[in-house]
């Protein structure tokens, strides 16, 4: 599989790329240019949040973290006295910090679910709701950032893929086919549960009206 500096790398190129074609094809301002750019590379680190001690897991705990409590903040400093909005972030805080994470950690394993197409899709919806619901974007703009999440997620999963081909040797590796998979029958019971979630977040967004930005 590809190392943390090759995915980043690649990651972000493939960004760049899409956003420029963004930019020539629709017409994009120069925010709209700069968030899609970073989400399409975010998201070519996203799959391996699932290796414990990865720098992108590091990297998404925290931004969970950061982002609960910032939400948690916002929410509560109008209606609770300082004392009361503190222990709310401490609570946040061990709840996100320790316990979510240890729950995640704990029923994932490198090259599972998250190493999959259906996860794409999902953090791909994960984030058009973040967009048009938390953002107040555009409901065009939230299906375009959804499909930079996917595209980068995706990106990232056919790399590993194509490092677990021996091409001096013309031989597959033994983790051939664990990447960019679409079910694992040893895993059938997360696959099925990912695939209802996914059907549901897409039934429910995919309302028909105009597009603008």
């Amino acid at each position: 599989m590809a190392n943390f500096q090759t995915h980043m790398t690649v990651a972000a190129l493939g960004s760049m790329a899409a956003t420029a074609a963004c930019i020539q094809k629709i017409g994009l301002s120069d925010e709209q240019a700069v968030i899609l750019f970073i989400l399409g590379s975010v998201a070519g680190m996203l799959p391996d949040i699932d290796l414990d001690h990865s720098i992108p897991a590091k990297w998404f705990y925290r931004s969970l973290t950061t982002t609960a409590m910032l939400a948690v903040a916002f929410y509560s400093m109008p209606k609770f006295s300082t004392l009361n909005v503190l222990i709310c972030l401490l609570v946040t805080f061990i709840i996100v910090h320790f316990m979510l994470s240890y729950i995640i950690k704990s029923i994932t394993s490198h090259r599972g679910l998250f190493h999959s197409v259906p996860a794409a899709g999902l953090f791909a919806m994960a984030m058009y709701f973040i967009g048009l619901h938390g953002f107040s974007w555009s409901e065009h703009f939230s299906w375009l950032s959804a499909a930079f999440i996917c595209g980068g997620y995706l990106l990232h999963l056919a790399l590993d893929e194509f490092y677990s081909v021996d091409l001096l040797g013309g031989k597959l590796k033994q983790s051939f086919g664990s990447a960019l998979t679409l079910f694992k029958t040893k895993q059938w019971r997360g696959y099925v549960i990912l695939y209802v979630i996914l059907s549901t977040a897409v039934v429910y967004a995919w309302q028909p009206s105009s597009f603008s930005f």
